[in-house]
């Protein structure tokens, strides 16, 4: 009898951290996000040029020198469906890596604007 219990107990101990994990949403932590590589770093900065015919973004960091990112067709936007939509002077969100002397946009997504 004292083993069924113990048998119970610990089953519901196990299901209620179960439902715990899953409630707060732990399971499904970055279900959305695509897998980033390890190597992938974040650059949020003003637009300065874009250049569709070379697939070049310019953006100049709060700290820092301007930057050159090139994107290809697998550069996922966020905050819009293309880069056609974004323009000069507002702040983006880039996330990188290096590929030879080139920075290689994974992602770009726009900062949205606060007003009134």
């Amino acid at each position: 009898m004292v083993t069924v219990n113990l048998i119970y107990k610990t089953l519901f101990f196990v299901l209620l951290g179960t439902l715990f994990f899953v409630s707060t949403g732990y399971a499904d932590q970055g279900k959305d996000e695509p897998q980033l590589l390890a190597d992938t770093v974040l650059v949020t900065g003003m637009v300065k040029s874009i250049d569709f015919e070379s697939k070049t973004v310019v953006i100049k960091p709060k700290k820092g020198k301007k930057m050159s990112f090139s994107y290809a067709d697998q550069t996922e936007f966020r905050g819009v469906v293309s880069l056609n939509e974004i323009e000069k002077r507002q702040q983006v969100k880039i996330w990188y890596f290096k590929d030879g002397n080139k920075n290689m946009a994974v992602r770009i997504q726009l900062v949205p604007e606060l007003g009134c």
